[in-house]
């Protein structure tokens, strides 16, 4: 009985896994982010490395339009369910390198928001999928 239960568990979690997995795959691809109140953007991109979804900055855009390339590993430890999860978002300002935590959510396909809190400060990004055509 005690194998049963066990091996029930194993399948279960797995199954999770697998979700966990499909639904993280849909953020692959390329995004623009936007700050709210903010000039400027950044083009991010997700890809999927050693089965884990990475988000890498790959193009930053000061309020001048200058574009600047990067490849910037800026979010990790991602768990997303299709509609909300979390992550770790790392980012550097006046040379320092900052982690935090953030929380994604997407309530319309193709468009997620980034929350996070730095220094008792709130900041939340709306962050668009790039579609080629």
């Amino acid at each position: 009985m005690k194998t049963v239960k066990i091996l029930t568990t194993v399948i279960i979690l797995g199954i999770f896994s697998q979700v966990y997995a499909q639904q993280e795959s849909s953020l692959l691809g390329k995004w623009k982010m936007k700050v709210q109140g903010e000039d400027g953007s950044a083009i991010y991109e997700f890809r999927k490395e050693k089965g884990k979804v990475i988000g890498y900055s790959i193009q930053l855009i000061d309020e001048n339009g200058t574009v600047t390339q990067d490849n910037s590993n800026v979010l990790t430890k991602i768990k997303f369910d299709g509609k909300r999860g979390k992550a770790t978002y790392s980012f550097e300002w006046e040379g320092e390198r900052y982690t935090i935590k953030c929380i994604l959510s997407q309530k319309k396909k193709g468009i997620i928001n980034v929350e996070y809190s730095y220094y008792g400060m709130k900041f939340f990004e709306t962050w668009t999928k790039i579609v080629k055509e």
